[in-house]
């Protein structure tokens, strides 16, 4: 009388040999062979999808996840295809208002004070002007301050203005009059044409314009020269007279 364990080994032997002699059939057939036997065997060869035996005579089914081979037989991704969300070109993207404001801000020229340079020579006016960043222009006006000094600027001292900005100096120059000729001309005649002019006569001719006896001198030498411009009220000197008997 056989045991428990062995009457159990007994059931499952037949099974057993079963699931070796289809191993074995397997291995004899090759995969060409069983595809020919069943559609989802060839299915699966057809796409290169390796085929492994399933345990317990089981059909047999692709070794890897059946998503693989239906993405690569997807037409609109097969070779690569590019996306269609690509970035667009760095050129084109829009600069924003904060960058463009700071860009201006960056640019605008920086306003700074006119210097007072009022009463000062012309000279030192211009260089303090052009080291606080401005352009001067000398502009010279007849004027009874001193020859030579800054009697307004344009735009006026202390008012802010960008560098660069072109400032107007203005220098005080001397009313001027040109000395006349007086040539030949008696003390009386020569000391009218002078006044005339807006100069001045030597007081020594002044005093012969009024003598009768001198008045008769003529003029042979004077200074400055005639045809010399100088400033009004300058002084003319009569160095020579001749005819004066």
């Amino acid at each position: 009388m056989r045991s428990p364990a062995a009457r159990d080994a007994a059931r499952r032997l037949p099974g057993a040999a079963a699931a070796v002699l289809a191993l074995a059939l397997l291995a004899a057939c090759g995969n060409g062979d069983a595809a020919g036997r069943d559609p989802a065997t060839r299915s699966a060869v057809a796409t290169g999808v390796a085929v492994t035996p399933s345990p317990e005579g089981a059909a047999p089914g692709p070794s890897g996840p059946p998503a693989a081979s239906s993405v690569s037989a997807n037409p609109a991704t097969a070779g690569g295809a590019r996306s269609s969300t690509s970035k667009p070109p760095a050129s084109t993207a829009a600069k924003s208002p904060a960058a463009s404001t700071a860009s201006q801000t960056a640019q605008a020229p920086v306003p700074a004070p006119v210097p007072d340079v009022l009463g000062a020579a012309y000279a030192d006016a211009a260089a303090r002007l052009t080291a606080a960043g401005f352009t001067v222009v000398r502009v010279d006006a007849v004027s009874a301050k001193p020859q030579g000094t800054v009697t307004a600027t344009s735009p006026a001292s202390g008012t802010q203005a960008a560098k660069g900005t072109r400032v107007t100096v203005t220098v005080a120059k001397p009313d001027t009059a040109v000395v006349p000729d007086i040539m030949n001309k008696s003390y009386r005649d020569a000391t009218a044409t002078v006044r005339a002019a807006g100069l001045v006569m030597d007081q020594d001719s002044v005093d012969h314009a009024a003598n009768p006896v001198w008045n008769r001198c003529y003029v042979v030498a004077f200074t400055p020269p005639a045809g010399t411009v100088v400033a009004k009220g300058s002084l003319v000197d009569i160095t020579r007279v001749y005819g004066c008997g």
